[in-house]
């Protein structure tokens, strides 16, 4: 961990360190339970137990910088999977792409991302199976669309990491806005040169530590 990570972050279970520097100005999110019952027919986006949500400020996007912290177990529901089908789906997914081999990932982050209910993933790029002390995740970039398939730009791309904590505790999913100088008219992406670092992304994650 560098010296730069001076910002200290506490949510239930959890702290992180950030840059800020890379990322500008916090705030925790305390959202509340609601289970797929009380949320009737209702597009179910907010759906899940009680859970933490570090927002930070200034990407300039509608959806801002993020690391939401999910409860896996929710003793206050007699079944999870009922309660929380989503969850617990994106999460049985996460597990199970964690298992495959590389070439095989990409195919399964839909299913994984709980952000996918009304938009789809555009493409995956620069996938990266992540081995932290905490837990294990992927890494890739992409935007989110409606319409399927489509080349990268600057104002929608992102990093986004999908991850589960040890002992299937969390399933921890974190979301930033990344932008390349070369966008839009360079294809593939480049491997590096991305504003923030993905370097100094992955950094903050491995920040996460569980609380004591």
């Amino acid at each position: 961990m560098t010296k730069a990570l001076l910002t200290l972050v506490m949510v239930s279970g959890f702290q992180m360190r950030y840059d800020p520097a890379v990322l500008r100005d916090h705030l925790v999110k305390h959202l509340p339970r609601l289970t797929s019952q009380e949320n009737g027919t209702d597009i179910p986006v907010e759906v899940g137990p009680a859970r933490d949500q570090i927002v930070f400020s200034g990407n300039g996007r509608t959806d801002p910088d993020s690391v939401m912290f999910i409860p896996l177990h929710d003793a206050s529901v007699p079944d999870y999977a009922k309660a929380y089908p989503e969850v617990t789906r994106a999460a049985e997914a996460l597990r199970g792409a964690l298992g495959l081999p590389a070439a095989r990932i990409a195919a399964q982050l839909e299913k994984a991302d709980l952000a996918c209910i009304d938009d789809g993933h555009a493409f995956h790029s620069h996938i990266k199976v992540q081995h932290f002390a905490w837990g294990d995740g992927i890494s890739f970039l992409t935007q989110y669309s409606q319409e399927g398939p489509q080349p990268p730009v600057n104002k929608r791309l992102v990093y986004l990491f999908l991850g589960l904590a040890r002992g299937g505790t969390h399933y921890i999913r974190a979301e930033f806005a990344v932008q390349h100088p070369s966008l839009p008219k360079r294809l593939p992406l480049p491997a590096t040169g991305f504003r923030p670092p993905v370097e100094s992304l992955e950094e903050v994650l491995g920040s996460i530590t569980p609380a004591k």
